[in-house]
């Protein structure tokens, strides 16, 4: 295990070769998204009490979870596989890991597990960026009618309404997704 750690290797014509530099860096690059959102509840802090201690211990243990059971996951893969050369050269590595040795049924649970994540994480991420609208207006950070149109919350559920349109509208514009 610890030399698949100091040494990665990938599959290239059918043999195992050290991996080359760039695909460390992709991969590095798409293994940041587990942790993407961290930063997203530093929005919240002003409206808190005690939010130094409070978000900041949230945070560490969310991060602590995460890299607990991405390497749990990614050494029981690893140690269970039966062949790893196939296991490095399928298309869904550990898709095709649960599939083999879970079936049929784990693996979709698994599959809505991830979609349900994503999801979340997409709402959590539209939450703060809501908050951040609000916080902005509240600060007069922008022009008076729309300070007071961001700050502007609703009657009967007090949630900066206008701040969530503007929120929703902007991730639904395609720009946003360009």
């Amino acid at each position: 295990m610890t030399e698949l750690a100091i040494h990665p290797v990938t599959l290239m014509g059918g043999t195992l070769q050290h991996t080359p530099l760039a695909l460390i860096g992709l991969a590095t690059s798409v293994s940041v998204f587990a942790f993407f959102g961290y930063g997203s509840a530093i929005y919240f802090t002003e409206e808190m009490h005690d939010a130094p201690r409070l978000i900041g211990r949230t945070i560490l243990w969310a991060v602590v979870i995460t890299v607990l059971t991405e390497l749990a996951a990614g050494a029981a893969v690893l140690v269970g596989a039966p062949d790893l050369k196939s296991l490095i050269a399928s298309q869904s590595p550990f898709g095709d890991f649960v599939l083999a040795r879970g079936g049929r049924l784990l693996n979709q649970a698994i599959s809505l597990a991830v979609a349900l994540a994503i999801l979340n994480a997409g709402a959590g991420d539209a939450v703060a960026e809501c908050a951040l609208l609000l916080l902005d207006g509240r600060d007069l950070a922008w022009h008076r009618h729309i300070n007071d149109a961001f700050t502007r919350t609703h009657p009967r559920f007090h949630s900066p309404w206008i701040a969530t349109l503007a929120a929703v509208a902007r991730r639904c514009s395609p720009a946003f997704w360009a």
